[in-house]
């Protein structure tokens, strides 16, 4: 059933990761009541009030609560997200995220959209949760990140957050190939010239006709 990739792990050093599925891939979701894949992201009321529960009782036994997910909770390109990339947020974001923030949530790992940003929501109580938006390495602009985190001030989670190209060290050798750096020169003109470009496009136009 939908969510039920759901799961929580307990990391080192006083963390605990709450994972969501938000797919909607299940016939108790789709809406056709079928088992197939929609480009859209839910979570049913049971995945959600487990998530809360999950986040509240990270909080009471002093863990450090971080968040993963595939879609996004809070938007990356500003208001106009909520009207127009919808599939690329949670159904009912906002309410989501303020619920999350108050239970606890200081930073949720997302993607899907395939962009490098660090959104926030700061709730009605004050609580603030940042929304960390990583690319997939594979495509321009080929990038992935990594996040220092510190919990040893009482009551604070802080997040260092530094971004790397993959070949930062040394060239990206795949099949044989090895390819010039950056390697987002070349994933450039893959991604969006020629076929690739084409398929986005009509992807696009097909979501909003």
């Amino acid at each position: 059933k939908a969510g039920g990739l759901s799961y929580v792990a307990q990391l080192k050093n006083g963390y605990r990761m709450v994972a969501l599925d938000g797919g909607i891939y299940t016939s108790d979701v789709t809406s056709d009541g079928t088992d197939n894949q929609e480009t859209a992201g839910k979570y049913t009321e049971a995945t959600f009030n487990w998530a809360i529960e999950q986040i509240k009782d990270s909080k009471e036994k002093g863990y450090s609560v971080l968040g993963l997910t595939h879609f996004g909770l809070v938007p990356h390109y500003g208001e106009a997200q909520f009207a127009t990339l919808t599939a690329f947020l949670i159904e009912d974001s906002e309410y989501v995220s303020e619920c999350f923030a108050d239970a606890g949530m200081q930073y949720i790992f997302t993607g899907h959209l395939h962009c490098l940003d660090v959104s926030e929501h700061v709730s009605d109580n004050g609580n603030i949760m940042y929304d960390i938006a990583t690319s997939s390495s594979l495509s321009y602009p080929n990038l992935v990140r990594t996040v220092k985190l510190d919990n040893t001030v009482s009551g604070q989670l802080k997040a260092d957050i530094k971004t790397h190209s993959v070949d930062e060290l040394e060239p990206v050798v795949w099949n044989g190939i090895t390819y010039p750096q950056p390697l987002a020169d070349t994933t450039l003109d893959l991604n969006f010239t020629g076929s690739d470009a084409k398929g986005l496009v009509m992807d696009l136009v097909s979501y909003y006709v």
